[in-house]
């Protein structure tokens, strides 16, 4: 999800940006060069290792962006490596 930081943005920007309307852009982005991109937009970043644990396989890179909480996620992620990655 976006989180906007308060009073930074102009509420007219906040209204026509989400999750889903940028997850769409990049499916028609890479669409339009003939690619299929397998975006996700998630609802919370604690939903991210079970979404990852079902779907990272070895060798997959992964890489997560974000301000905040989100460095959580990825010290569960290191911590718990072995048992999300599929062999």
């Amino acid at each position: 999800e976006i989180y906007f930081v308060s009073g930074r943005e102009k509420k007219s920007v906040t209204d026509k940006l989400s999750a889903e309307i940028l997850t769409e852009a990049i499916r028609k982005r890479f669409k339009k060069i003939g690619k299929n991109a397998n975006v996700t937009a998630l609802k919370s970043y604690t939903d991210i290792p079970e979404f990852l644990k079902a779907r990272v396989k070895n060798n997959d890179v992964v890489i997560l962006m974000g301000a905040g909480d989100i460095y959580k996620v990825t010290s569960e992620l290191i911590v718990n490596k072995n048992k999300m990655i599929k062999h």
